[in-house]
């Protein structure tokens, strides 16, 4: 099943988590590295979840600039050529991904509608409808 990859930094763990509860309300397939079982070698599996996604959303902030793993992370997205949607929390846009229409969430508002619907257009109806609690 792809999935929506959310790379973000700790510090951001609130925005994140209002997020995830909207892509999920709009029956969008989410990952997050909170889901990673103790034990478990952890970039390994961060890796292999980025190869996998349909979608990479990276949340900026000048915490997640300053993040190793989130540059990592949207480094390897990038070298995947994943679709990467930016959300600008706060701070400035990167130039890593200038190149890129980024969507203002500053304030920590949650993106538009038509985020969600061309989000949405990555996944097949098959998928999306998977996404659901049974």
């Amino acid at each position: 099943m792809s999935f929506i990859f959310i790379s973000y930094s700790r510090q951001d763990q609130a925005y994140v988590s209002t997020l995830v509860q909207a892509l999920q309300s709009h029956r969008l397939p989410v990952w997050i590295d909170d889901r990673i079982d103790y034990g478990t070698t952890w970039p390994r599996v961060i890796q292999d979840h980025l190869e996998q996604c349909a979608v990479f959303v990276v949340v900026m902030s000048p915490r997640s600039e300053d993040s190793h793993w989130v540059q990592c992370e949207l480094s390897l997205a990038l070298e995947l050529k994943k679709p990467i949607f930016p959300l600008l929390l706060e701070g400035r846009r990167w130039l890593s991904v200038a190149a890129i229409q980024s969507v203002d969430v500053l304030g920590g508002q949650l993106p538009p509608a038509r985020f969600f619907d061309t989000v949405r257009g990555y996944f097949p109806t098959a998928t999306v409808a998977e996404s659901l609690p049974v």
